[in-house]
């Protein structure tokens, strides 16, 4: 197996990156490097609650890492989310990656959220899962609100309201890629669109929050797809995605997800989502490793040097998008590497 890394940087406009939006905290090692070995870990605090597939009502539940340290707030949210085929998994998951996000400065995050709770098996078909995506989608609005309200009132964890970075694994990245890009006024096929709430859309109401409308900074697509690339625009959000490309459960290019081992749902990866980043100007930054057949296998082992460059490299990715001056950044400067060689 040989990953190489292709790293796209484009230009960053004003309107997406400005001075004024830097963290204060930048430094040229924070949220680059682990810096902090000492972190403060707050396990299920509750940030909503909403009505499952099946009528139950099911309680919403972060997890949350931050540095120890004192008198440093409007720190980046890193929100990342579990994978398992919208039917299993759980926040735990990605506590590793957390601490990782944590030891660098930056305040991190992972969510419950609703699963589809039908019969098991049958796997569930296309329409049943595109109904627990959209629910994972209003949930992680409802996260992302949580936070916001609480920098702008109690500001428990001292995070920056306008740099928050979503992300997650397999079904958590589908989650994030869609959170990200799919707006009410994109096309959306009818099978889809009578699972969105008819009151609040696709934010959702899985908290009383919705009042308040979170703005994605960046996302961190870790084997994740997107249904349309039609969805995204000019002036979206940076995406940086890592994939195997012979991915079996969610496609590299364009094709069907497999979760259960057989095609379920046409879904579009990072190679397809980084060509339309390319051609609208948004910033895409594609990790791929070459002839594997794994699904998520960099981060099989969380201790291994493999996982360790996927971390640094996303890392990379949101200080430059947290620190950054504009009038630096290389326009369309493309790197390969080998992190084998």
């Amino acid at each position: 197996m040989k990953p190489y890394y292709s790293y796209l940087l484009m230009l960053f406009l004003f309107s997406s990156v400005s001075l004024s939006a830097q963290s204060p905290n930048c430094d040229g090692e924070r949220y680059l490097s682990p810096v902090f070995s000492d972190l403060v870990e707050t396990y299920n605090i509750k940030y909503g609650e909403n009505t499952s597939l099946s009528g139950e009502a099911v309680e919403l539940l972060l997890d949350i890492f931050e540095p120890q340290e004192s008198g440093v707030n409007k720190r980046p949210l890193v929100l990342l989310i579990h994978g398992g085929g919208f039917v299993s998994g759980d926040k735990a998951m990605m506590h590793n990656i957390c601490r990782g996000f944590a030891s660098r400065g930056y305040v991190s995050a992972t969510m419950s959220y609703r699963l589809y709770d039908g019969p098991l098996p049958p796997f569930p078909d296309s329409i049943a899962l595109i109904g627990a995506v959209i629910d994972a989608v209003e949930d992680a609005h409802g996260a992302m609100r949580y936070f916001i309200d609480d920098a702008q009132n109690d500001d428990v964890y001292g995070i920056d309201p306008d740099m928050i970075f979503l992300g997650g694994g397999s079904a958590g990245g589908i989650t994030s890629v869609w959170a990200a890009y799919m707006d009410e006024n994109d096309y959306i096929p009818d099978f889809m669109a009578d699972h969105i709430d008819p009151d609040f859309g696709l934010a959702g109401a899985s908290n009383d929050l919705t009042n308040i409308s979170p703005e994605i900074k960046g996302v961190l697509n870790y084997s994740g797809a997107i249904y349309d690339v039609s969805w995204m625009d000019e002036n979206d959000e940076p995406i940086f995605s890592v994939h195997d490309d012979g991915d079996p459960v969610v496609p590299y290019g364009t094709g069907f997800a497999n979760p259960a081992g057989f095609p379920l749902i046409s879904l579009q990866g990072p190679e397809t989502i980084h060509a339309k980043a390319q051609e609208l100007g948004v910033q895409s930054d594609v990790y791929i490793f070459e002839d594997s057949p794994g699904h998520v296998s960099y981060f099989q082992d969380l201790s291994s040097a493999v996982a360790a460059e996927v971390i640094d490299s996303s890392s990379v990715f949101l200080e430059a998008i947290a620190c950054a001056d504009p009038s630096s950044v290389d326009i369309q400067n493309t790197k390969y590497l080998d992190i084998n060689a």
